[in-house]
């Protein structure tokens, strides 16, 4: 996935309060959503809480046209987040989750989290940035359903 990180910050909606490389042996990269009555937070295991650097902080930015969320230390956000990090790195935020949730169209029907492990790392420039896929669309699918509505309308 090569991302020009300065053309999708054009791309990019803001959260609500709110060189690509794999990973190196630093084991599998995941985040988690936990949306639920008891609490609305987002986890980043420990592999890739490393990779960012043990940040105390991180921003988020949503590209949702590609499916993307972004996580950095600063990505030219108003809303920074603490990582709490006794136990699990985990951002506490209900804001957050409720926008991801909504963005993404993110269905909690059965369930309590979600867990996406599709995350790339982009260190091409003086921070290092997640690039984690939360939803992927498939042009042709969608050029598919395109044509069937045009022709339906016809």
């Amino acid at each position: 996935m090569n991302l020009n990180i300065k053309k999708l910050h054009m791309e990019a909606e803001t959260v609500k309060a709110s060189t690509n490389v794999k990973s190196k042996g630093w084991g599998t990269f995941s985040i988690s959503i936990v949306n639920n009555h008891n609490g609305k937070r987002l986890a980043v295991n420990e592999s890739l809480y490393k990779i960012l650097n043990k940040l105390d902080t991180v921003q988020f930015m949503v590209i949702p046209k590609k499916g993307l969320l972004l996580i950095g230390k600063y990505l030219g956000e108003e809303n920074s987040y603490k990582l709490s990090t006794t136990g699990r790195p985990v951002v506490y935020s209900a804001g957050l989750v409720e926008s991801l949730t909504e963005i993404f169209e993110l269905d909690y029907t059965n369930k309590t989290s979600m867990s996406f492990r599709h995350i790339e790392i982009d260190d091409s420039d003086k921070s290092v940035i997640a690039i984690v896929e939360i939803k992927k669309f498939e042009v042709e699918e969608l050029e598919v359903e395109q044509v069937n509505k045009a022709e339906a309308n016809v």
